[in-house]
């Protein structure tokens, strides 16, 4: 396990605030059936998908360093490393997983975590049954 992600923060947090406050398009959720949709699933309040996504970039934005577990391959290619965070949010255990390419946030997974995750400062995020 890698003690630190492949991708800055200060980067991941740059990139979300430009969509976020400028519009930019610097962040992609390809998975939005894994992510939005158990956010919204979660929150049944929020009407439409961009207030799932907001809360979803709003909770990326709250990652330390501490929250960080570990990094791995996407689709076996040494080019595309993801990095896992796990955090509560809200009141509740979140699975974030993310990478940066070609200036954008992409691969972004963000739900609740199957089983437990152990951060890289000893914190352990409880799994959640479905």
């Amino acid at each position: 396990m890698a003690l630190k992600p492949a991708h800055p923060l200060d980067e991941v947090k740059r990139l979300v605030n430009a969509y976020l406050q400028e519009g930019k398009d610097t962040v992609f959720i390809s998975a939005p059936s894994r992510s939005v949709d158990q956010v919204m699933m979660i929150y049944p309040h929020f009407g439409v998908e961009q207030e799932a996504v907001t809360f979803i970039l709003n909770g990326i934005l709250t990652l330390t360093e501490s929250d960080f577990c570990f990094s791995n391959l996407q689709w076996n290619d040494p080019n595309l490393v993801a990095d896992v965070y796990g955090i509560i949010y809200d009141g509740k255990p979140w699975f974030i997983k993310f990478l940066i390419e070609n200036d954008c946030l992409e691969e972004i997974s963000f739900h609740p975590p199957e089983k437990p995750l152990r951060t890289v400062s000893g914190k352990t995020i409880p799994g959640v049954k479905r």
